[in-house]
C-alpha cells in the first residue's frame, strides 16, 4: 500500500498515485514522505542512497515499492514499463542502480530501462564506466544473448551516452558480431571519438552491409577533415540518404 493524499492506496491504484505526484511537483513534498513511510524498513535508504529524499525521489520510491510487493507473485510489467517511463519524464536517477542490479528480473522491460538511462544524463552522479562495464556482463547473459533485439537496445546506449565509454570493449568485440550489433558498435564510434578505429576499418567499407556503412559514414565524422573528404568522395551507393549523410559527415 502506499499514502497519497491522505488516503491509503493498493499498489494497482499507483498509476493514479503518480499522476497526482506529477501535478504536484514542487507542491507537495510531504507527499513524498508520507511515500517513503509507506517502503518497507530501509527500503528508501536501500534504493536511493539517501535517508531524505525529495519530490522527485517519491516516483523513484513507488517504483521500488511497487516492484516490492508484486515481486511476490508475478510482477506487472505493464505497469512497470508505465513507471519507467514516467521516471524518464522527470529524469530521477535513483533507479539506476536498481534497474542494472535487477536487469534478468526486469528484462521484459529492457526498452524502457534504456530509454530512462538515456534520460537521466548527467543527472546520475555515479560512475557511468562502471555501468558500461555491467552492460558488457549483462550482453553475456543467456536471455540476452538469445536475442538480437535486447542485443541492439543495449549496445545503442553507448551511441546515445557517451560517458559510459569502454571503447576498448567495443573494439574488441566488433569482428565477432553479427552486422546488427556491428552496426550499433560504429554508431558509437562518432560521439566516443574512435577516429583512430574508423581510419583501420576503412579498407573494409565496400564489405559493409548498407544500413552498416550508413552507421560508418557517421563514424567518419571523427576523421580529420582532408581524409574523411577523401574518403567520402569514393562513396559509390549513391542515394537520398547517403547523399544527406556524406553532405553531414563532410560538413
Amino acid at each position: 500500500m502506499a499514502l497519497c493524499q491522505g488516503r491509503i492506496i493498493v499498489m494497482d491504484e499507483i498509476p493514479d498515485c503518480a499522476d497526482m505526484i506529477l501535478q504536484l511537483l514542487g507542491k507537495c513534498q510531504g507527499l513524498a514522505h508520507q511515500a517513503a513511510n509507506a517502503l518497507p524498513q530501509g527500503g528508501v535508504q536501500a534504493f536511493t542512497g539517501q535517508r531524505g529524499i525529495g519530490y522527485p525521489a517519491c516516483l523513484s520510491c513507488s517504483f521500488y515499492s511497487y516492484y516490492h510487493y508484486r515481486s511476490r507473485t508475478t510482477p506487472n510489467f505493464t505497469r512497470l514499463r508505465w513507471f519507467l517511463r514516467r521516471l524518464s519524464q522527470v529524469g530521477v536517477p535513483s533507479a539506476v542502480k536498481f534497474c542494472f542490479n535487477r536487469i534478468e528480473e526486469l528484462t521484459p522491460a529492457i526498452s524502457e530501462i534504456c530509454h530512462y538511462l538515456v534520460s537521466v544524463g548527467n543527472n546520475y552522479g555515479g560512475d557511468w564506466k562502471v555501468l558500461g562495464e555491467n552492460i558488457f556482463g549483462i550482453l553475456e547473459n543467456g536471455i540476452i544473448k538469445s536475442n538480437k533485439y535486447f542485443q541492439i537496445v543495449l549496445l545503442s546506449l553507448f551511441s546515445r551516452n557517451p560517458m559510459l565509454n569502454n571503447t576498448h570493449r567495443l573494439i574488441s568485440m566488433y569482428q565477432a558480431s553479427p552486422p546488427s550489433l556491428r552496426r550499433e558498435i560504429l554508431l558509437s564510434a562518432y560521439p566516443l571519438g574512435m577516429g583512430d578505429w574508423i581510419r583501420e576499418l576503412k579498407e573494409n567499407f565496400a564489405g559493409l552491409d548498407p544500413w552498416s556503412k550508413r552507421a560508418f559514414i557517421i563514424a567518419a565524422k571523427t576523421l580529420p577533415l582532408d581524409e574523411r573528404k577523401f574518403f567520402l568522395d569514393q562513396e559509390r551507393d549513391k542515394n537520398a540518404l547517403n547523399n544527406l549523410l556524406v553532405k553531414w559527415s563532410k560538413g
